[in-house]
């Protein structure tokens, strides 16, 4: 069922498209006909984005108690209407728009946090989430990431805290975006790129366009800096230290699986992957034997599926799996 299905009036507010891109069965129609209404008017950007903060910090005061009887105030309401408003939708909006009334005060009181120019988005393991920035930017966070977001005149910056971030960076010259992390820089214009956090190094990976990665590297006299220009198809890794490897290859398949629900892995060693794929889950891969961790790997499997991950690993490389606790897989040699 799509938007037009559940919402004959052409006239979708930001609050409804909110809760539709959340809905389970949110389809590649809904995502379409959303870019069409972003695209519909030039407040429209800025009003999605506002209403998804409203929506997420909805979320973070589900246990106020004020809040949780206006909610239900509204419920109510929606019962007593025409059959036509009885959809699942239109109750979860119903909230957003009494939260947007009662939160609208805590807004002001918290310009930092909320105001159009500086916010935070975050997501849990196994979730993965996308927004809409007022620019017209998309961006979409990996599991367990967090990214700070702050707009200003001449600059869109972005600031990866932990985790992954796709962005699709609208183009706008005379304020160019940049993505800080692990003393790095990430700078673009307009293009289509992904930035990893992958312990005490960062992965910049492009997909579309040019950006230039650069870095500062201390030395005895005196500071200097690193820059790598990477084309569309390219790649790069930069370090804590200000060294940036070589630019490579992307291996286009890794960067598209995750954004599907797909852990892809080309020829990697086995304690990468197993790393990998204890972001998505709560149940925990460990390695019986640091020796184990010099085996190379390739294939993809449905990310937080530790299981059926296991079951390859005995079918393919001969490893044993065996359960300890509830949390907890151990692969060993047969």
């Amino acid at each position: 069922m799509t938007m037009s299905d559940m919402h004959p009036n052409p006239s979708a507010t930001a609050e409804d498209w909110v809760v539709r891109l959340q809905s389970p069965d949110c389809d590649a129609d809904d995502r379409a006909a959303f870019e069409r209404w972003l695209a519909g008017a030039p407040g429209h950007p800025a009003d999605y984005v506002r209403a998804e903060r409203i929506h997420a910090l909805a979320a973070t005061l589900s246990g106020d108690p004020s809040l949780r009887a206006d909610a239900a105030r509204a419920h109510r309401a929606l019962r007593a209407r025409p059959p036509a408003w009885r959809r699942p939708w239109a109750f979860a909006t119903a909230a957003v728009l009494v939260l947007a009334g009662v939160l609208g005060y805590r807004l002001l009181l918290m310009p930092e946090e909320a105001g159009a120019s500086a916010f935070a988005l975050q997501t849990a393991t196994g979730e993965r989430r996308e927004a809409t920035l007022e620019d017209g930017s998309r961006i979409v966070l990996d599991t367990d990431s967090a990214v700070e977001v702050a707009f200003e005149p001449g600059a869109r910056v972005l600031r990866l805290q932990r985790g992954r971030i796709h962005v699709i960076a609208a183009h706008d010259a005379a304020r160019p975006m940049r993505v800080l992390s692990g003393g790095g820089e990430v700078r673009v214009i307009g293009t289509t790129f992904q930035v990893r956090e992958a312990g005490s190094a960062v992965d910049v990976a492009l997909l579309e366009g040019h950006v230039a990665v650069s870095t500062t590297v201390a030395g005895g006299a005196g500071a200097a800096h690193e820059t790598r220009e990477l084309s569309a198809g390219q790649r790069v890794r930069y370090h804590q230290d200000g060294m940036i490897d070589a630019v490579a290859p992307l291996v286009a398949n890794e960067a598209a699986g995750w954004l599907e629900g797909r852990l892809v892995f080309n020829d990697w060693p086995l304690d990468v992957l197993v790393a990998e794929a204890n972001r998505y889950a709560s149940v925990r891969l460990v390695l019986a034997e640091p020796a184990l961790a010099e085996i190379r790997v390739s294939g993809q499997v449905q990310a937080g599926d530790q299981d059926s991950l296991a079951a390859a690993l005995e079918t393919g490389w001969g490893l044993r799996a065996q359960r300890r606790g509830h949390d907890t897989i151990l692969l060993d040699r047969p």
